[in-house]
């Protein structure tokens, strides 16, 4: 368990370390493995060594199947991504959908329409406050960031095209 130095007692070594000195575990009640990250590294090591034939025959077998792996990947890599872009910005699965409707699945810029596979909506949000704004394309979002999201050089580049068209 951490303590209120954010510490934890490894009980291989017998030290007690930061837990970022811990590996992450999804399992513990504190979110970190049970050894500390150079003793779990060993203790690996001499599983390894003593069980050889069983590690080699696991790692044949993963091999056999890769595009089983591959898809499961993909999967959980696209899982992850849309997980953490919520979390984020603070929004849910259900606020984003509402974006999407509320905005009726169309970028607020270009008006081109939002499609999951080719052109996906981006959260826009405030760099300084963090406040999301809403939905855009890729080029879109992508734009805006270009002029650090400063109204004042986006006024003199329509300006600029404005002249420029004559």
């Amino acid at each position: 368990m951490i303590d209120s130095e954010g510490k934890k007692l490894c009980p291989t070594c017998k030290k007690r370390k930061l837990a970022s000195e811990f590996h992450r575990s999804k399992t513990s009640s504190d979110g970190r493995q049970g050894y500390c990250s150079s003793c779990s590294c060993d203790r690996f090591r001499k599983w390894r060594s003593d069980n050889l034939e069983k590690a080699n025959a696991s790692l044949r077998e993963r091999k056999k199947k890769p595009e089983i792996k591959v898809r499961i990947n993909v999967a959980q890599r696209k899982y992850n991504r849309e997980i953490s872009r919520f979390k984020r910005y603070g929004l849910t699965k259900n606020d984003y959908l509402a974006l999407i409707e509320k905005q009726e699945s169309k970028c607020v810029i270009c008006l081109g329409n939002f499609d999951w596979d080719n052109n996906p909506a981006y959260i826009d949000h405030d760099h300084i406050t963090g406040i999301v704004r809403g939905l855009l394309c890729s080029s879109c979002n992508k734009g805006l960031g270009h002029f650090y999201d400063d109204p004042a050089s986006l006024s003199r580049a329509i300006e600029y095209l404005k002249k420029a068209a004559g």
